[in-house]
């Protein structure tokens, strides 16, 4: 789903060529992960904040994953459903993906 789009795109960003360099894509890839498991909005921001100091060049594609619309499909600080609803949708909205994972279940 979205969340697995999001990694790829941190992996991509990390590894591309001038963007980052070699010291610091290993920190920038667990700053950026962490987003997706911090519980609160503090340590959200918080990370955010990091990320956006150390990080400045990365600031159109933070802010693109920033989104609200995003965001909530993918960082678990915030998300508006509750755990539960969460847990009884596909794990994504793209239809070919979601009709896969229709099949595999069935099967």
């Amino acid at each position: 789903g979205c969340e697995h789009h999001y990694r790829k795109s941190v992996h991509k960003v990390s590894r591309a060529q001038g963007i980052l360099s070699k010291d610091s894509q290993t920190a920038f890839k667990r700053l950026a992960m962490d987003l997706c498991t911090v519980k609160t909005e503090a340590e959200f921001t918080a990370t955010v904040e990091e990320i956006q100091d150390k990080f400045p060049q990365l600031f159109p594609w933070l802010n693109w994953w920033l989104e609200p619309e995003h965001a909530r499909m993918i960082f678990d600080s915030q998300r508006t459903m509750s755990a539960e609803t969460l847990a009884s949708l596909p794990c994504t909205t793209n239809a070919e993906e979601s009709m896969h994972n229709t099949l595999y279940h069935i099967a």
